[in-house]
């Protein structure tokens, strides 16, 4: 099993809560890969935000669609690594420089058939 991780200089190392869920996610992985997705998150969410029915099936519902919004956001473009350098926050699809198949610079207008 391989993983990529975005840890950084921040004092929980991702930056944000649902960043450590794919370190969660990750670890749960590694240890029992026919895990569900659904129970890795439901559990996640217990430990993180507590046991509130209504706080649990809303962040849940959130996470478990997640990979949809993220797809739905940067494939349109065909940006599908739009960080910006020295962070992983991102978007910064005007960023420049680095791999070039990672830095592709933002479309214009023109070449979007004036869709922005």
């Amino acid at each position: 099993m391989a993983g990529v991780s975005n840890i950084g200089t921040d004092r929980n190392w991702t930056g944000h809560l649902f960043g450590q869920a794919n370190w969660y996610a990750f670890g749960k992985l590694a240890w029992n890969p026919d895990a569900n997705s659904a129970d890795i998150a439901e559990e996640w969410i217990k430990l993180t935000f507590g046991q509130k029915p209504m706080v649990v099936s809303k962040i849940e519902e959130m996470m478990l669609d997640s990979h949809e919004a993220a797809v739905d956001y940067m494939t349109p473009l065909g940006l599908h690594h739009i960080m910006g350098r020295s962070h992983h926050y991102g978007p910064g699809p005007w960023v420049m420089g680095g791999r070039a198949d990672w830095t592709a610079p933002l479309p214009s207008s023109r070449q979007l058939g004036n869709r922005v």
